[in-house]
């Protein structure tokens, strides 16, 4: 662990940690997330916790708990989970920051082996590490990466397929403000995307091979009815992100995008029974990838019998 002393022992000082939790109607987790924050090696930290007008218990609980560490801000109004990141960001005080959503949890050692690689490299906008996915129960199902991930210049990678997740992150701050770089209010649903993104556009990042952060999944019903505001928000981060020049550098990154898009328009489609709509919108793409060929396929045939299939062998995630 980091030792912390005053700079003229010669020891490595720690640099404050800001732990932002954004919190609406979040009770059913709350004192584990907030705990896993608490027990961590790297004790000089705050949790900035944002309270988005919650009418539970959160606010009695996250009271409860007596440690001078918590910061407790209650929003004036109900907003965007994007505008409460960005409210909660102006109240950081220290000189990293890592989000951690009050349904997930930390590994006890996740801020101090992250906090280690920035003050080995400067250079550093990011660092992000291997993590899991839990259950209701915390049961562990699989994990962010089967892979090693990579480190250095990862934006072009980054952008054709995002795979970041939010409690696996911490950034310097003196870079986004550097860069003037907040969460896009205007997003609901792809505001990480954007945010990541533009970090990763301009620094570096390092990959750290360990599982640190789980990440909660709940149930997937209300995914299907948010696919077309996923696709609307793509479109237009694609129209505001790049300048004309960036826009023909990232061409073959720009068309993945495009080609996720469609592919998820052709999804929505079959399983509104249009298979017609559905194998034409994912014709013009089915021969770039494996999986939107086999997709393309199964299209033939009925929504409720192959799209689980598809999902057991991983064809579709």
């Amino acid at each position: 662990m980091i030792k912390s002393n005053s700079s003229d022992s010669g020891e490595i000082s720690q640099p404050l940690i800001s732990v932002i939790m954004n919190c609406y109607n979040s009770e059913k987790y709350l004192q584990e997330a907030i705990d896993s924050v608490l027990a961590q090696t790297y004790q000089n930290l705050e949790i900035i916790f944002w309270d988005n007008q919650s009418s539970d218990k959160s606010q009695e609980i996250v009271k409860s708990i007596k440690d001078d560490r918590i910061k407790y801000f209650l929003s004036q109004s109900h907003t965007t989970l994007g505008e409460a990141r960005n409210l909660a960001m102006e109240k950081a005080n220290g000189e990293y920051i890592s989000f951690l959503d009050c349904d997930d949890v930390i590994a006890s050692r996740k801020i101090e082996l992250q906090v280690i690689e920035f003050q080995k490299d400067k250079s550093l906008g990011l660092v992000y590490c291997n993590g899991a996915r839990i259950d209701h129960n915390g049961c562990v199902k699989t994990s962010f990466y089967k892979k090693r991930k990579p480190s250095g210049n990862i934006f072009r990678k980054t952008l054709s397929s995002y795979d970041l997740y939010i409690p696996a992150v911490m950034f310097r701050k003196d870079c986004i403000i550097k860069k003037g770089i907040k969460f896009n209010e205007r997003f609901r649903f792809i505001e990480e995307y954007d945010f990541f993104l533009r970090i990763l556009k301009s620094f570096t990042a390092k990959y750290i091979d360990r599982k640190l952060a789980f990440w909660r999944v709940h149930d997937k019903s209300n995914t299907w009815k948010h696919y077309n505001e996923f696709i609307n928000e793509r479109n237009i981060f694609l129209q505001i992100f790049f300048s004309s020049d960036e826009k023909i550098k990232f061409q073959k990154e720009i068309n993945s995008i495009k080609d996720l898009n469609t592919f998820q328009y052709s999804l929505v489609s079959w399983k509104e029974g249009d298979n017609l709509t559905s194998r034409n919108a994912i014709k013009k793409i089915k021969t770039r990838k494996l999986k939107y060929f086999i997709t393309y396929l199964a299209m033939f045939f009925d929504f409720k019998v192959l799209y689980p299939l598809l999902c057991r062998i991983k064809y579709i995630k």
